[in-house]
């Protein structure tokens, strides 16, 4: 997951991307800041990159924005994998 780590109070940072390859699997599933459900966020290719959601940067200097990015495998062979990516960004 490339992003960046700080943003300006008020501005607007690149939005986070994600790039995936799985072995065995025939596609990726991924939600985000919904753990509890499967896919939230859609269902992809076995293997991609995909811009998330622009992280507004709102709030007050030093502050922390996090959000919490889960990553499913999806059929195939082999056991499912699951992934989770925290992405903090602190505002300046």
């Amino acid at each position: 997951m490339s992003y960046a780590k700080t943003c300006v109070l008020n501005s607007n940072p690149p939005a986070p991307k994600a790039t995936w390859t799985t072995r065995n699997a025939t596609g990726m599933a991924i939600s985000i800041d919904n753990p509890d459900l499967v896919a939230a966020y859609g269902k992809y290719a076995a293997s991609g990159s995909l811009a998330m959601p622009a992280i507004a940067c709102r709030g007050n200097v030093g502050d922390v924005i996090t959000h919490r990015y889960d990553f499913w495998t999806m059929g195939g062979k082999g056991t499912a994998d699951h992934r989770i990516v925290d992405v903090s960004i602190t505002i300046v």
